[in-house]
């Protein structure tokens, strides 16, 4: 049985520490590079927000025929090694230029409202069809869910290292 209000608090407790992450940034910092050619905070956060897995979550699912956490330590396994640098699919990576702190700020928050809502209503044992996540297929509700968080603590890390080389030194 999949207990969705555990799932649901792991999610918000996640990315509520995002939120705080980026909100710490001033509007300068939050689009400062940390070095040449490295994302900003708040390309990291539009990142996080261009990946969002709403929809998978509210789609209409269809029944798994295994188990539903069966791909979560492949997932956690590859989003959380911190020693290798993943590529990302052309579709999420973030737009050049700068961001307006309140205005990203706010947005995200819809999205994990959004989110948080679609993790306590669905049936997260159904597998969502309408996207192969790249080197796995398809994925339960489930483990899209583990992939957001586990995504976001990857860029929870990314984001802190972020602050120290801009808002500390």
């Amino acid at each position: 049985m999949i207990n969705n209000q555990a799932i649901y608090q792991e999610y918000m407790n996640t990315y509520r520490e995002l939120l705080q992450l980026l909100s710490a940034f001033s509007q300068e910092q939050l689009n400062t590079p940390p070095a040449a050619g490295s994302w900003t905070a708040a390309q990291v956060g539009r990142h996080l927000q261009k990946g969002a897995i709403a929809d998978a979550i509210e789609a209409p699912g269809a029944p798994t025929l295994r188990a539903p956490d069966e791909k979560e330590a492949a997932i956690k396994s590859v989003f959380l090694d911190f020693s290798t640098k993943l590529q990302s699919p052309d579709f999420v990576i973030p737009e050049p230029g700068e961001y307006n702190k309140q205005q990203l700020l706010q947005e995200m928050e819809a999205m994990v409202h959004r989110t948080g809502k679609a993790i306590q209503a669905q049936d997260l044992s159904m597998t969502y069809t309408g996207f192969d996540f790249p080197q796995m297929g398809q994925l339960t509700k489930l483990e899209w869910v583990c992939f957001a968080v586990s995504h976001a603590k990857r860029h929870i890390r990314q984001v802190k290292r972020i602050y120290e080389v801009v808002v500390r030194n």
